[in-house]
Formats: structure tokens, sequence, C-alpha cells
């Protein structure tokens, strides 16, 4: 799948949310969804997120491969434990984290 693809229906899912949900928006959470979009890819080394995270791309893509622990709910898990911080100083930015992060992995479902 494409990064634009990835950046495209994590945007809308987060002004969709915003329209449904009522919260306001603002261009760091935004921004934060569309980053966490490709974080999921961090299993290879050749992806846009894994390139300059190689250090943590290759022994992840060597122990696991392609589309197993970042693309489930335990890589959910996990982030959501490594970003807790954020949401008691800003929720709206660890909800944008956790909703990009997800939106990556309904988009590539068959």
């Amino acid at each position: 799948m494409l990064a634009a693809t990835h950046a495209a229906f994590s945007t809308a899912l987060y002004l969709g949310g915003a329209a449904v949900f009522e919260y306001q928006t603002d261009p760091v959470s935004w921004g934060l969804a569309i980053l966490f979009s490709f974080m999921p890819d961090i299993d290879i080394p050749t992806s846009r997120v894994g390139r300059p995270l190689f250090w943590l791309s290759v022994p992840l893509e060597k122990r696991f491969g392609h589309r197993t622990i970042t693309h489930s709910v335990i890589g959910v898990a996990i982030l959501a434990a490594l970003a807790s911080p954020l949401y008691f100083a800003y929720p709206l930015c660890f909800w944008s984290v956790l909703g990009g992060y997800w939106s990556h992995i309904q988009i590539g479902r068959p």
C-alpha cells in the first residue's frame, strides 16, 4: 500500500472523528495521525519509516517478519503503553497517535 493511501485514510478518520465526536482539530494532532499511520511498517527496513529507524526495523523483521506483531492488537497495545504519558498532557495527540496507527492496520485488511 502506498504511503499516500495511508495518509489519506488516517486524514479521513481524523476529520470524520472530529465531525462525529465534535473535538477541535489542530495541525499537530493531525500530523501525528498521518505520521503514525506509517508506523506499523517499521518492520520493513526499506519502508518510509523503516529506513531512518533501521536499528529497530531490521531486528523486528528478522524476529517477527512483516504484518505480524506491528500489524496486530498487540502492536496497538504496546504503542498505547508507550504513548500513555501523552494522554495526561495532550489527550487529543494521544488519540491521534493511536488512531493513525490503527488506521494503517484497518486499511490493509481484505
